[in-house]
């Protein structure tokens, strides 16, 4: 471990949510999405494991596979506008729509008003 970090193993547990953008690129089912989050926490617990003495659980996993639910259920919901192509940055379409900080947890700042910018 590095030096200043506990010896004993500590836990973490995160969530995913993995929106209609990322399940299009990654998994044409729920299953496949989830081995793609599972491998995402297998690689970061290698390094932060031995590394830090942290270990990240898999708490829970909101999965939209298309865009039928509401932003109240499923949170943040992207889907590429063309298949296989990327759409532009969601910050900026989220402050575009007039997304407001009473909707989301995270404020939506243009680029030229982040702090530290």
């Amino acid at each position: 471990r590095l030096p200043g970090c506990p010896a004993q193993l500590r836990e973490l547990t995160v969530s995913f949510l993995a929106d209609q953008g990322y399940c299009a690129r990654y998994g044409s089912n729920s299953a496949n999405v989830l081995d793609t989050i599972t491998y995402i926490l297998l690689l970061t617990n290698q390094v932060y494991e031995n590394q830090l003495g942290v270990r990240a659980l898999l708490q829970s996993a909101v999965i939209n596979l298309d865009g039928s639910q509401p932003f109240s259920v499923a949170g943040p919901n992207y889907g590429p506008t063309t298949p296989g192509v990327r759409n532009t940055c969601v910050g900026v379409r989220d402050y575009e729509q007039g997304v407001t900080e009473d909707t989301i947890s995270a404020r939506v700042y243009p680029d030229s008003t982040y702090p530290g910018s």
